[in-house]
């Protein structure tokens, strides 16, 4: 399971009003390394809020929310690729029926509102892994005087900070798996094909969707 508190601490040299440092939250699949090649810049440093310490007064936190679904798909992309056509959890060989009825624990799958049940949510900055994600983390950092060389989002309308497409194909062993995109796309038609698994999805990531649906996210206009 993903650590409990994993996250990224910015302080700033003299506190911006009554904020001190900023916090980003670790959920993995939402554009984690997008942020932290962005946060890696302006002097960040790893960080627990969990075992180091959260002052509500003084910390905001930054949290990227995903839908759902589409965070599980690539992230059982990237958990299927290293396996063996002959193993039973190989994308072509694998009972989807079985693996859509519980969330399968992995710091990937793991449900998003878990990373930061601690935190209390009106002290979080609530950013949307979308389109609009790139324009919106830079104003945000922008409005606290952090300026940073931005990386060019993905050209993947759909998903634009998915590095998925990019991991070509490697070595596991003796094992050479396929491109992980081709993976991701196998598994993403067979949820196409089967629309039942998606409602048990949404089901089981019922929280999450709450989240999604309902905080106020960043709006930089």
């Amino acid at each position: 399971m993903h650590p409990m508190g994993d996250s990224t601490f910015v302080p700033f040299d003299s506190p911006v009003g009554k904020v001190a440092a900023l916090l980003y939250v670790h959920v993995p699949k939402n554009a984690s390394c997008w942020v932290k090649y962005h946060l890696d810049q302006v002097g960040s440093t790893p960080y627990n809020y969990y075992h180091q310490g959260f002052d509500s007064a003084r910390h905001l936190v930054l949290v990227v929310l995903r839908d759902p679904v589409d965070r599980w798909v690539s992230a059982m992309g990237q958990i299927l690729v290293a396996h063996k056509p002959s193993f039973h959890m190989h994308v072509d060989r694998i009972d989807w029926n079985e693996m859509t009825k519980t969330i399968y624990r992995n710091n990937h799958t793991q449900p998003q509102h878990e990373f930061f049940a601690n935190i209390p949510h009106d002290r979080i900055v609530w950013f949307r892994c979308n389109d609009q994600l790139e324009n919106n983390f830079i104003k945000f950092l922008d409005s606290y005087n952090i300026q940073v060389r931005v990386m060019p989002a993905d050209n993947d309308v759909d998903n634009v900070f998915n590095v998925t497409n990019k991991v070509p194909e490697r070595a596991f062993g003796l094992y050479n798996a396929p491109p992980q995109q081709i993976v991701v796309d196998k598994i993403q038609k067979v949820l196409d094909e089967n629309p039942e698994y998606v409602e048990r999805l949404q089901q089981l990531y019922q929280q999450d969707y709450q989240l999604l649906n309902t905080v106020p996210y960043y709006d930089p206009r």
